[in-house]
């Protein structure tokens, strides 16, 4: 064993060559270093193992901007974290205008009181300095606040309006927020923010309505505006000649999108007027995204020009012909995926696990005549023709477990 060198003191050698040996080192083994290296690392794989790492998911800080790429959600299932400065500019009210949005769940974070429910002004004209941020987001009274308040509800998306010191304490109680599908924060400049607020509100509607979601593609024509979703494109028409402007919805051919209906039964019109310029996008994103989630059960209009009627308004059989009637009764089944589920307030319309909606609906078959063997579904302008006129009394279809 050679001595250190720097001339230090003989007993300060000896002591460390002896803590050297008692802490398993040896000098006389050439690989020394490296085996005591390769343990050190067993050490530490086998401590990774007894204690896995916990990854913990984005701050509020960190969520993106709302787009219109997300599902649209019921209002009721929706909830709002919005700081007071937001709330005084105006963004409480414009949710609280929006038809259903006062359904959502609105949560306050104010300087002095700290989370709590939207019920008022008081409170929300104190500033929110750096000290009292800090006391907010150190106080765990306000996380179990905030978990009691955001816990009443399961929900799919969740938008937090706040910015500085207010968004730090929304950070600090962060763990307190449930889980859910969409989480979104609005960013950047008052103005984009704004226009982030309108996207996140598009995407609210009440409940047993149904919308078609993703993303809309804008597109400048020489007509006018125009943008796509699916198979539909909505186009501005221009302005009437009386007051107006007219707005369109095509299908992918560029015919009218005729003969198309909502969940609930009610005819969807393929053109409409706004009175106000300054709505013309907004006006035509809400169409074409009913349009989105519409079934194809309503007549188009016959050759001529009559308007064929839709097979939920009974009342106006008379007005086409006077017809006998063939009362008639089916029962039957069909079987769905796993998950699937009844749309809410409706009787006949169930949910797939993919988004998209199935009902059971009967047609009238059409034949050349008793013995032939073309049997094919009647269409709804053949029917009219033949002063045919689908009338449904009633409808009801239960979702079973298949045995």
């Amino acid at each position: 064993m050679k001595p250190l060198r720097g001339g230090l003191d003989p007993a300060i050698v000896a002591a460390y060559h002896q803590g050297f040996r008692d802490g398993g080192g040896n000098h006389d083994d050439l690989f020394d270093a490296a085996r005591r290296a390769n343990l050190a690392a067993a050490r530490e794989a086998r401590a990774s193992k007894a204690m896995p790492v916990r990854v913990a998911r984005p701050l509020p800080s960190n969520w993106p901007q709302p787009s219109d790429a997300p599902r649209a959600s019921p209002w009721h299932r929706r909830l709002i974290i919005m700081g007071a400065p937001e709330a005084l500019d105006g963004m409480a009210d414009r949710l609280l205008k929006e038809p259903g949005g006062a359904d959502a769940m609105v949560i306050l974070l104010c300087p002095q009181i700290g989370f709590r429910l939207l019920s008022g002004r008081a409170d929300l004209e104190a500033q929110l300095d750096a000290a009292r941020a800090d006391r907010l987001a150190q106080d765990m009274s306000q996380r179990a606040v905030l978990g009691k308040l955001a816990g009443q509800q399961d929900y799919h998306d969740i938008l937090i309006v706040a910015q500085g010191d207010y968004l730090r304490v929304i950070d600090a109680h962060a763990a307190a927020l449930p889980l859910c599908r969409t989480m979104e924060r609005l960013r950047h400049t008052r103005l984009l923010q704004n226009a982030q607020f309108r996207t996140w509100l598009a995407r609210g509607h009440e409940p047993g309505a149904t919308i078609a979601g993703g993303h809309i593609r804008w597109s400048k024509v020489a007509q006018g505006l125009s943008a796509r979703l699916g198979e539909f494109a909505v186009r501005y028409a221009g302005k009437l000649p009386t007051r107006g402007h007219r707005i369109i919805v095509e299908t992918q051919d560029g015919k009218p999108a005729t003969g198309y209906v909502t969940a609930q039964g009610d005819a969807l019109a393929w053109e409409i007027t706004i009175s106000n310029k300054s709505h013309l996008r907004p006006a035509m994103a809400s169409h074409l995204r009913a349009f989105g989630a519409a079934i194809r059960l309503a007549p188009r209009p016959a050759a001529d020009g009559a308007t064929l009627f839709a097979p939920h308004d009974p009342a106006r059989l008379g007005e086409k012909v006077n017809a006998m009637r063939v009362e008639f009764e089916i029962r039957g089944s069909f079987t769905v995926p796993e998950g699937t589920m009844l749309v809410p307030d409706t009787e006949h319309i169930f949910l797939l696990p993919t988004g998209q909606i199935v009902s059971a609906y009967p047609v009238i078959e059409m034949a050349s005549g008793p013995d032939g063997d073309d049997h094919r579904d009647l269409s709804w302008d053949e029917a009219s023709l033949l002063g045919i006129c689908l009338d449904l009394t009633h409808r009801y279809s239960d979702l079973t477990a298949d045995d």
